[in-house]
């Protein structure tokens, strides 16, 4: 578990220093994790626990949503620049934003 809490400490300074995409992409990768975790965990229950199972694979319905929210909240935020730097990969007046790797 020492490498969660370093891992955990790492986001957080990188949350502390990052501009909004680096954030926002810091936050929408660790929610798809956890979104995918609590998709697996209720496949996992599926037949031993049917009920857990669906009650997971809402949960997971939901943290989508909640992410969808994430990016929107960003996007709205800031200036014109700071939106057209959320949507990496799109092209505006002819001004290439690269995407992020």
């Amino acid at each position: 578990m020492i490498i969660v809490g370093e891992y955990c400490d790492l986001m957080e300074l990188f949350v502390e220093t990052a501009n909004k995409r680096g954030v926002l992409q810091v936050l929408v990768s660790n929610m798809n994790i956890a979104q995918l975790l609590v998709r697996k965990a209720g496949e996992r229950f599926a037949t031993e626990d049917p009920e857990l199972s669906k009650k997971l694979h809402e949960i997971a319905d939901k943290m989508g949503d909640i992410i969808s929210e994430l990016v929107e909240v960003f996007r709205n935020s800031g200036s014109p620049r700071h939106s057209r730097d959320l949507n990496p990969g799109r092209e505006e007046k002819g001004e290439e934003v690269k995407a992020v790797e």
